[in-house]
């Protein structure tokens, strides 16, 4: 006779006694008590890492991404936004094409993650963003920097979990152009010449000046700009260029 199934049988008529189900949910409460905290912790590292990457794209939409073609806020405005709602909400001046092929106005919504346009100003608590920024003037140009801050899992300020991005970023330039014309023995300065720079001033058209004798524009924001110029010998000609972190000198050649 097979003592173990006559056995298994008996349970089965009988079913758990109360004691018996009284060991099984401790056991399982205890496993519980075990598995809530690596829960808990692994859902506070997701919800930490989600709100990183948000305001690494916050940063992102406003400075811009050369490497990507992407002028962001500041190269298509000009300025810092005056708050985050700007990215999404600002809508003026509209972004139009201007005739030397260099964009300017306002190019949002710039940030289209989640459910609605607003999704973007909160953090994975609920909180909302505090964001600042500020401006320095070196002699080379112009440094700013921006904050972005998030009160972390406690939702409260200035304590021990808040997330913080606070990065310097070169928001204008000096910037050195230097024209050359084409001639038989190559290229060469000419006598003189002169142009005009097309700029973003709060998402409207502006434009400065330069020359042979005052060659350098001053505070050129970070983003696309174009050119226009006329060499004394003959020649003239368009160009389009980025000024983005490092960028002091401008080259330009024209044939006559």
């Amino acid at each position: 006779m097979d003592l173990s199934l006559d056995f298994l049988k008996s349970r089965r008529k009988k079913g758990f006694t109360l004691v018996e189900m009284i060991v099984v949910i401790a056991i399982l409460a205890v496993l519980a008590g075990i598995a809530a905290p690596v829960i808990l912790t692994s859902l506070e590292k997701v919800e930490k890492e989600s709100t990183w990457e948000e305001m690494e794209n916050i940063y992102k939409v406003i400075t811009g991404n050369p490497d990507q073609g992407s002028c962001g806020y500041l190269g298509d405005m000009g300025i810092f936004p005056g708050t985050l709602r700007d990215l999404n909400y600002l809508g003026r001046p509209p972004y139009t094409m201007k005739s030397n092929g260099i964009g300017m106005g306002w190019n949002g919504p710039y940030l289209l993650r989640g459910k609605t346009l607003e999704d973007y100003l909160y953090d994975s608590w609920g909180s909302t963003y505090r964001y600042s920024y500020s401006y320095s003037d070196p002699g080379g140009g112009r440094k700013g920097e921006i904050v972005i801050l998030s009160n972390g899992p406690d939702k409260r300020q200035a304590t021990s979990d808040d997330i913080e991005i606070r990065r310097p970023v070169t928001t204008h330039q000096h910037i050195r152009i230097t024209v050359y014309v084409w001639k038989a023995d190559g290229w060469t300065v000419p006598d003189d010449y002169k142009g005009v720079v097309f700029y973003s001033d709060a998402g409207q058209e502006a434009r400065k000046d330069f020359s042979k004798a005052s060659p350098v524009v001053e505070m050129l924001h970070r983003g696309a700009h174009a050119l226009y110029t006329v060499a004394s010998e003959g020649g003239e000609g368009w160009k389009n260029f980025f000024v983005g972190e490092g960028t002091t000198t401008v080259d330009v050649y024209v044939k006559e």
